[in-house]
């Protein structure tokens, strides 16, 4: 072992066989190693280091200085006080003084970077970098890499291959882009983010999760997360938290799960579903479907941006530009808006009310009871005793199976109604609601009540209501068109009135309709 020293001058040192130190001081220096773990120090000055065999140490002061090592001629090190790149056969690199950048070669290296914002480089292999303090930039690319970030707001690319990546404290963005990528975060160090261009579920203690290249899915951990998608058909999939998931241009599904979630559908065809807890959800562009399990679920819609759809488990009302309401579960009463709704029950007995616009309501099984607001809406009862109100507007009203009632409130030409499926032996019954009253102006003359039946004195069947007045007063059923009028006085000049259409029977069924089947309710 010997330890030499140069000159002021441009020295050439040699060792010897055994572990050497080399020291160049000022000068252009030459200095070899041979055999030995040799330290081969060149100085100021642009020097050329020969470390040979065994295991070296050269320090590197100078971008000019030039560093040669033997193919397999040990495991040697380059301590850098400059952005340094090894040379070829050299496996390890430190950076130390103000040094910031370091850079491998096809071996499998280790580079460690110093406390500044690092940039490091491993190429091939499998390699080891590891930042400190600094703001560091780790990039692994080719081999299965092994990142640690230290301390600061790292940024750690394995690259291809299957990399581990450590981030520590600080935010922290790590790049996915193998399934086999493993990272590790530590508790409360920082929110970190994952870049990932594969499907990925988030690890434990990492925020984000932002969607790239061919990604589709994207799930996240028990925090609480921000999912971005890419632009795909993405299924982003939040887990605990009250977390924030961003759909893209894709028709793209987003589930909540639990807590208090916000859902981005985007543009595309979007399926939004909160989860438990309190969401709020967004559609934007595309036909989207809403899940809402919670009264204080709240959807936003944007004007004119498809045709949308909640399906509800709980009572629920639309809200602005939806058009489209689904019960589910328990729910009982759905109410539309005013756009041109429909509205569909779930076997429960519903209450179903269209609102503005021309609505088509649909009950199932239960006893329903269905309002059309305003508008020519469509009504259908479904199975069960239903009730039907069209209201105001020319409405199409189907009870379906079993006893429904169909009640008039409004009548005349722009009200009158169509009832597709009238029928006196499955007693369904049509109801005049505070439209025939006695004791007012205008009322139907001699019309009297038994409970709430009319009176068959005041009910007229026949072929040909002229519907002029000129008829008794009374309810009459014309069975050449299914025309149900009401005419207030006898004698001619008398106001008779449209009630209703019965349509899809043969007019010439007298049993049609008798006084049985109109009822009155004030």
């Amino acid at each position: 072992m010997a330890t030499k020293y140069g000159t002021n001058g441009n020295d050439v040192i040699d060792g010897t066989t055994g572990n050497d130190i080399l020291y160049g001081l000022d000068g252009d220096d030459t200095l070899n190693g041979y055999a030995g773990n040799d330290y081969l120090s060149g100085g100021t000055g642009d020097d050329i280091m020969r470390g040979n065999e065994g295991n070296d140490t050269y320090i590197v002061d100078s971008a000019n200085d030039t560093v040669y090592e033997t193919l397999d001629a040990g495991t040697d090190r380059v301590n850098a006080y400059v952005d340094y790149t090894l040379a070829a056969n050299v496996e390890n690199l430190y950076l130390y003084s103000a040094a910031t950048k370091g850079t491998g070669n096809n071996l499998d290296n280790v580079i460690v970077g110093n406390g500044n914002a690092n940039t490091l480089n491993a190429l091939g292999g499998n390699d080891t970098l590891q930042g400190k303090g600094g703001d560091d930039t780790l990039n692994g690319y080719a081999g299965n890499d092994t990142l640690y970030g230290g301390d600061g707001n790292d940024y750690l690319n394995g690259g291809t291959g299957d990399d581990i990546m450590r981030g520590n404290d600080g935010d922290d963005t790590f790049i996915v882009d193998s399934a086999n990528d493993t990272v590790y975060e530590t508790l409360d160090a920082g929110t970190d983010r994952v870049n990932a261009y594969v499907d990925y579920t988030l690890a434990a203690n990492v925020e984000n999760l932002y969607l790239y290249s061919t990604a589709t899915k994207g799930t996240g951990n028990n925090l609480d997360n921000v999912i971005v998608g890419n632009g795909n058909a993405n299924t982003l999939n939040a887990l605990d938290g009250n977390d924030t998931l961003q759909g893209k241009g894709g028709d793209d599904t987003l589930n909540g799960y639990a807590g208090n979630d916000t859902l981005y559908g985007g543009d595309g065809n979007d399926y939004l579903n909160g989860g438990t807890g309190d969401d709020i959800m967004r559609g934007n562009d595309g036909d989207d479907t809403y899940i809402v399990d919670s009264a204080d679920d709240m959807i936003y819609e944007t004007l004119d941006a498809g045709t949308d759809r909640v399906n509800a488990y709980v009572d629920y009302t639309l809200t602005a530009n939806v058009e489209s309401l689904y019960m589910f579960s328990t729910a009982t009463e759905g109410t539309g808006n005013t756009l041109n709704n429909v509205i569909v029950g779930n076997g429960n007995a519903n209450t179903l009310t269209g609102l503005g616009g021309k609505d088509t309501l649909k009950g199932k099984a239960g006893n329903d009871i269905l309002y059309g607001g305003n508008g020519n809406d469509t009504l259908y009862g479904g199975d069960g005793n239903d009730t039907l109100y069209g209201e105001a507007g020319k409405d199409y009203l189907n009870g379906g199976a079993g006893q429904d009632s169909f009640v008039f409130s409004h009548t005349g030409e722009a009200n009158a109604d169509k009832i597709a499926d009238f029928s006196h032996d499955a007693s369904d019954t049509i109801v005049l609601k505070d439209i025939l009253d006695g004791a007012t102006d205008g009322s139907i003359e001699g019309l009297t009540f038994d409970g709430t039946v009319l009176d068959d004195d005041c009910y007229f069947e026949g072929d040909g209501f002229t519907g002029n007045g000129a008829e008794d007063s009374g309810i009459y059923y014309d069975t050449a068109n299914g025309n149900v009028w009401y005419n207030p006085t006898t004698g001619e000049g008398g106001d008779s009135v449209k009630i209703c259409t019965l349509i899809g029977v043969p007019g010439a069924i007298a049993t049609l309709l008798d006084n049985a089947d109109i009822t009155y309710s004030a």
